[in-house]
C-alpha cells in the first residue's frame, strides 16, 4: 500500500506506523503533499506495430479542480505519430468524471508481412468513474469513434463516425506490468454500437473481457493465464468493430487483440475466444525466459459447436530483461497451421 502511495507522485514524505488497539492493528499515516503540479517526461519505445516512438508526456495536477489530473502523451517517430489525452477528476468512492481523446494510424498485414490495409482512428470519450471495494474502477460513458481506411489506394476513404454508450469495470493488482509474478488484471467492457444509425434494424451489442492472472509457483517460476473473450450480438457489424487477433502489443487498440503467431490485423471475426498459457522463469534478478502456448477460436455464429471449436494453436518463447529504461524482449512465435514463424522485438515501456 505504501509503495502505491509513493507511485502516485502526490507526496514528498510518507511516515507510517502500525498501532495495536482493541485487538486490531491500525495503520496510521502522516503525509506531506508534494506541491509540484507540472511534470514533463520523456520515454523511448519500439515494437513491430508502431516501430520507434519517442514519448513526450505532460502531466498537470489540480487543474480547475483540487483532485484532478491532466495527462497528454504525444508519440513521435517514424511515420506513425499518436496522441493520448486524459483529464480526470478523482472523487474516490464518489463518481468522478473525465474526458479522454486519442488518435493514431497503423497498418494491417497478411501472414507474409505484406501490407493489406491502413487505418486512421480517432476516439473521444466522456465518462464517469468510481472505486468499488478499493480495487475496482467501475463506470460508463459515451464514446465517439472516427475511422478512415484504405486498401491499395493513395488516399483514405471509408470515413465512418460512430457514437457508442459503454460501461466498464477495471482492476490491476499486478506487481509488475512487464514481468508480473503475482496479481491479476481485469478489463471488462460492454457497449451499444452506432446508436443513432436508423438503418440498423436491431441494436448491436458488443462485450469483451480481458483477464490475466499470475500464479507464483516458486520464487523463480510463475504461471500466467491470459483469457480474452469478445462477443457480438446483432447483424451487419461494421468491419471496424470486428475482432482482429494478431501481433504483440499492450496499447489500447479497440478490438485488436494481441495474439502471438499471427501478424497484426491478419484476419477478423465477429466473435473471439482466446486463452494464453505462459510459464515465466526468472533466471537472474532481472533476466527472464517465458514459454507460451496459446489457443484461439473465432466464429460468426453463436452455435455451441462453433464456440467450443479450437481454431488454431500457437507457441512461442520470449527472452526478457528488465532494464532501468524499461523492458527488453525478444520473441519468436509460430501458429501451428502456418509455415513461417514471427520474430518480434520490444524495447521500453508500453505507450
Amino acid at each position: 500500500m505504501i509503495d502505491k502511495l509513493y507511485a502516485t507522485n502526490n507526496y514528498k514524505l510518507i511516515n507510517y506506523d502500525l498501532v495495536y488497539h482493541e485487538g486490531k492493528n491500525i495503520l496510521k499515516l502522516e503525509l506531506e503533499e508534494d506541491d509540484a503540479r507540472f511534470f514533463l517526461k520523456f520515454g523511448l519505445h519500439y515494437d513491430e506495430i508502431f516501430k520507434t516512438g519517442l514519448l513526450i508526456n505532460t502531466t498537470i495536477k489540480r487543474l480547475l479542480f483540487q483532485n484532478s489530473i491532466l495527462s497528454l502523451d504525444v508519440i513521435v517517430g517514424g511515420n506513425r505519430p499518436r496522441y493520448y489525452f486524459n483529464y480526470f477528476v478523482d472523487n474516490g468512492y464518489l463518481p468522478g468524471f473525465g474526458v479522454y481523446s486519442s488518435g493514431m494510424s497503423f497498418q494491417l498485414y497478411d501472414h507474409d508481412r505484406n501490407e493489406i490495409g491502413k487505418w486512421k482512428w480517432f476516439r473521444n470519450e466522456i465518462y464517469i468513474q468510481s472505486i468499488w471495494k478499493d480495487r475496482y474502477a467501475i463506470g460508463g460513458g459515451m464514446s465517439h469513434d472516427y475511422f478512415e481506411s484504405k486498401v491499395g489506394t493513395s488516399h483514405y476513404d471509408n470515413e465512418k463516425n460512430f457514437l457508442n454508450p459503454y460501461a466498464f469495470i477495471k482492476s490491476d493488482t499486478r506487481n509488475d506490468k512487464d514481468f508480473a509474478s503475482r496479481g491479476f488484471y481485469l478489463n471488462i467492457e460492454g457497449k451499444l454500437l452506432d446508436i443513432f444509425n436508423k438503418k440498423i434494424e436491431k441494436q448491436i451489442f458488443q462485450t469483451k473481457a480481458d483477464i490475466r492472472m499470475n500464479f507464483p509457483i516458486s520464487s523463480h517460476v510463475t504461471y500466467r493465464l491470459n483469457l480474452f473473450g469478445g462477443l457480438t450480438f446483432g447483424k451487419d457489424v461494421p468491419y471496424y468493430y470486428h475482432f482482429y487477433p494478431g501481433g504483440i502489443f499492450e496499447q489500447n487498440l479497440g478490438n485488436f487483440v494481441s495474439f502471438q503467431g499471427y501478424q497484426f490485423g491478419n484476419f477478423s471475426a465477429d466473435n473471439i475466444i482466446a486463452a494464453g498459457n505462459d510459464f515465466q522463469f526468472r533466471i537472474k534478478k532481472n533476466y527472464f525466459i517465458t514459454g507460451h502456448i496459446n489457443l484461439i477460436n473465432t466464429f460468426d455464429e453463436h452455435k455451441l459447436n462453433h464456440v467450443l471449436k479450437v481454431r488454431d494453436v500457437s507457441g512461442g518463447i520470449t527472452a526478457g530483461y528488465k532494464s532501468p529504461f524499461g523492458q527488453i524482449k525478444l520473441n519468436y512465435s509460430r501458429a501451428l497451421d502456418k509455415g513461417k514463424g514471427i520474430f518480434s522485438v520490444i524495447l521500453g515501456h508500453w505507450f
